[in-house]
């Protein structure tokens, strides 16, 4: 019987659901809602043609870039209280004078996005490639901010940012939002790798025009 797929388009499948945080569970109800089905039966003529914004809305999974505005009147530990986070490090509240804040500094609305990479990169590595490709990391209170605008995010994998990375107790670390405890404010060691679930958050850098 022949394949409907090749071996490395089911691995690339595969990659695809690691990298969006799939689990058995969410796969069940994918497949008993039947949308699958329906989904295979798209004319892949006309697949490019789909507004995808539309979609996302109509099957509420928000939009890709995400607007965020920074409350400049809030500090960074009313910034996690608002996050209303199930666990919080202890390591994060003690040492919050760590982290570079820029209370007072006007700030427009900005759109965040999620960068993803293929295998396993360190904090170092990620944010040479996300200068790279003409992007930033978040600071510490977009990534605060976005908590607060977009709780359900961070259940639908971790997001981290290596924009801020401080010395806590001689070791840097890099703030995330994951799920361990419930909706969890976190912080991570500098010297350690993120597979392929890890989503960055980053913010487009304008073009200089010379």
């Amino acid at each position: 019987m022949d394949s409907y797929i090749t071996p490395n388009q089911m691995i690339d499948l595969l990659r695809l659901l690691e990298r969006k945080g799939m689990t058995p569970e969410k796969f069940k109800k994918i497949i008993d809602s039947n949308l699958l089905e329906d989904f295979f039966e798209l004319d892949t003529n006309s697949i490019n043609e789909i507004d995808k914004d539309e979609f996302r809305r109509i099957m509420d999974i928000g939009p890709k870039e995400k607007k965020i505005t920074i409350n400049q009147r809030l500090t960074l530990t009313q910034m996690i209280t608002a996050g209303d986070y199930n666990f919080v490090d202890p390591l994060f509240t003690k040492n919050i004078s760590s982290f570079r804040f820029s209370a007072g500094v006007k700030k427009e609305e900005i759109v965040c996005e999620y960068m993803q990479f293929e295998n396993k990169i360190t904090p170092r590595d990620a944010d040479k490639e996300i200068r790279a490709k003409n992007y930033r990391s978040t600071t510490i209170e977009e990534i605060l901010t976005f908590g607060i605008a977009f709780p359900k995010e961070q259940t639908k994998g971790p997001i981290v940012t290596v924009g801020t990375s401080p010395r806590i107790d001689n070791i840097q670390k890099f703030p995330g939002l994951n799920m361990i405890q419930g909706r969890s404010l976190v912080l991570y060691n500098w010297f350690c790798s993120l597979d392929i679930r890890f989503r960055f958050l980053v913010v487009k850098r304008p073009l200089i025009v010379k």
